[in-house]
């Protein structure tokens, strides 16, 4: 084996220790790099999250702009049925106009009681009662109050009283031709009054 002289020696320590010295170099700029690589996954990763929420965030707000929309409508829709104005000859109007009341005769639509409602949370609205008397079959009143109610949400029949028109009849009249199965009614309605729009001035845009 060759022996290495001590100049030999020197330049082979030297080479070592700089190439020691770059190793250690390269492995912290090697580190460096890897930790700052890590630390832009870690951004692009909480950009990417923070994209993810604000497109769920806009949809969800894209529906609820809809449903809000779609129930603005549906209560601008109901009180434009609600009686308003004179109210007596809105509902004297109203029921003459229904298509089943050809087959109902009317006898009385009494002047309705009007009072505040008890609906909570407190509406722009008030509640009216009121009495109406005439005579029909008993199909023909069934479908005249199913369509009253189904026409009118906002109306209600609180109490129907019937009596057979026949039973009216005196001992004199007892030789008369009978109405056949006709019946006297006498209904009680109640309903709901629109004294001010629930959503004055309200838009779905003014809520965006």
């Amino acid at each position: 084996m060759t022996k290495l002289s001590k100049t030999q020696r020197d330049r082979l320590i030297l080479l070592a220790l700089a190439t020691g010295i770059l190793a250690v170099f390269v492995w912290n700029d090697v580190d460096t790099q890897r930790e700052a690589l890590a630390q832009k996954k870690r951004h692009l990763g909480e950009a990417l999250q923070t994209i993810h929420t604000s497109a769920r965030q806009s949809a969800l707000t894209n529906k609820l702009q809809q449903d809000l929309q779609a129930s603005v409508a549906a209560i601008r829709r109901a009180e434009s049925n609600m009686p308003a104005g004179d109210i007596y000859r809105w509902v004297i109007n109203r029921l003459v106009e229904l298509p089943t009341a050809n087959g109902v005769e009317l006898a009385t639509v009494e002047p309705p009681e009007i009072s505040e409602t008890s609906i909570f949370p407190r509406l722009p609205y008030r509640t009216g009662v009121f009495f109406v008397t005439g005579s029909a079959y008993y199909h023909e009143l069934g479908a005249f109050i199913a369509q009253a109610e189904n026409t009118f949400p906002h109306l209600r029949v609180r109490r129907l009283e019937l009596e057979s028109k026949n039973s009216s009849f005196s001992a004199a009249d007892s030789q008369a031709e009978p109405d056949d199965e006709k019946l006297l009614f006498r209904l009680e309605l109640s309903f709901l009054i629109r004294t001010n729009s629930v959503l004055p001035g309200l838009s779905v845009s003014a809520l965006r």
